[in-house]
């Protein structure tokens, strides 16, 4: 039993490790373009001046940007400040929820990359249970706090079409307990094993959340009514 949850559990990290993968591209992305323009302004350097006044705009824009976002992400923050979690939630970096403790074992020191994760343990006739895993990602935005759930959605289905053994099953915009979020759905095959998983993303606080889970494709949809009951709770601190 042990050795086949480990099985199921690194199935489902390579979804965790796609995620991480797909925030890091994002960002890769943007700072190339960034860097193409400014080697076209400078490339240009029949005019010095010009080029040294464009590269100043550029860099007090940026720090506008940042301290917008900086300002923007204070002011969220103290608005949630008189946000009141019940004793019996989980807390994690800038969120709370209910987690079971009857059927879900916390294993996030088990788990690199993520905030917190969960694998089911609760009374089942189905081996294949032990496969149902949950877990959260919550990382900063940085200076692109203001982007939308739908736009990191597209970002993380696009990588993920671009992996062997993923297919994106479906994409559309959501709410996670009132909180605006993208729904991304997509099967997995890893080392023989096909699982259903789900990714829901959010952007609050400055701070880009992500909720995945998902468990073996058999099992999944008994599963699904627990996922929703935990992620429904889902509450930004």
């Amino acid at each position: 039993m042990k050795d086949l949850r480990k099985k199921w559990l690194i199935a489902a990290l390579a979804a965790v490790m796609a995620l991480n993968f797909a925030a890091c591209g994002s960002a890769d992305e943007e700072d190339d373009e960034d860097t193409d323009s400014k080697t076209s302004v400078s490339s240009k350097a029949d005019d010095e001046s010009k080029a040294d006044d464009e590269s100043k705009a550029e860099d007090e824009s940026k720090d506008e940007a940042e301290s917008k976002a900086e300002d923007d992400s204070k002011e969220e923050t103290e608005s949630k400040a008189d946000v009141e979690v019940p004793d019996d939630y989980f807390k994690g970096t800038g969120y709370a929820l209910k987690i079971d403790s009857a059927e879900w074992s916390e294993i996030t020191d088990q788990v690199s990359g993520v905030d917190s994760a969960f694998s089911y343990v609760g009374d089942s006739d189905n081996v294949l249970t032990v496969s149902a895993n949950f877990n959260v990602i919550s990382q900063s935005a940085g200076i692109y706090g203001e982007i939308t759930p739908k736009e990191y959605g597209e970002v993380v289905t696009e990588t993920y079409n671009g992996m062997e053994g993923y297919n994106v099953t479906g994409g559309e915009e959501t709410k996670v307990n009132g909180i605006n979020a993208y729904k991304v759905d997509l099967t997995m095959e890893q080392a023989g094993v096909t699982m259903d998983m789900t990714q829901l993303i959010m952007v609050e606080n400055g701070t880009i959340y992500c909720i995945s889970y998902g468990a073996e494709t058999s099992v999944y949809p008994t599963l699904e009514p627990k996922f929703n009951d935990m992620f429904s709770t889902f509450t930004v601190i």
